[in-house]
């Protein structure tokens, strides 16, 4: 199904901004184009029901003009989001949209454990947005694997929304709930099978 819906590269529109037009060769900071992005994230959410797209920012250690911004070569990047990897969220109404005031995603990452050995490194990254000011706290859980530990915290100060857009396929029951567009077809290939 993505490849029909990617039969053609997406054109961009005359309302796309700028910013992202400088930034769609290397959308995610990672050398893939923004069709590829596209593509990708289009197949993870057309088998899951959703999937999502934050926004990032590298970490600056403090204020930053514009021009230091581009002069070192900081950029705003895109990171796909997987269904399984939303955890919960909140939202309030305000002046008619629903927006988001608070979304936890799930991370895990590989470490290094000792001298040659690697551990997973569970963390769960809580973006809130209170009284118009948008920021994070991570929290990783500890190798008891029931306590929390908070690791890092930050605000974002030129965003008054938390910076993720949902991609939501057919399935969509309400914001962040779906069903997998195929799922009837899952069902009647097992009654099938039985």
């Amino acid at each position: 199904m993505a490849g029909f819906v990617f039969r053609g590269d997406p054109q961009l529109g005359n309302d796309v901004p700028p910013a992202i037009v400088d930034l769609w060769e290397d959308i995610d900071a990672a050398g893939t184009h923004g069709d590829v992005f596209a593509r990708l994230l289009l197949t993870d959410a057309l088998g899951a029901g959703h999937a999502a797209i934050l926004v990032e920012f590298p970490k600056t250690g403090g204020a930053q003009s514009a021009r230091d911004e581009m002069v070192g070569g900081l950029r705003p990047y895109f990171v796909p989001i997987l269904k399984e990897n939303i955890v919960s969220w909140r939202t309030t109404v305000e002046g008619g949209r629903t927006i988001l005031t608070q979304l936890v995603l799930y991370e895990c990452q590989m470490a290094p454990s000792g001298v040659y050995a690697e551990r997973e490194r569970k963390r769960y990254r809580v973006f809130f947005r209170e009284n118009g000011v948008v920021g994070y706290r991570l929290y990783e859980v500890a190798e008891d694997q029931k306590t929390l530990t908070m690791v890092d915290a930050g605000l974002y100060p030129t965003q008054d929304e938390i910076p993720v857009a949902e991609v939501p396929t057919a399935g969509r029951r309400g914001l962040f709930e779906s069903d997998p567009p195929l799922l009837d077809l899952a069902y009647l290939n097992v009654a099938h099978y039985q």
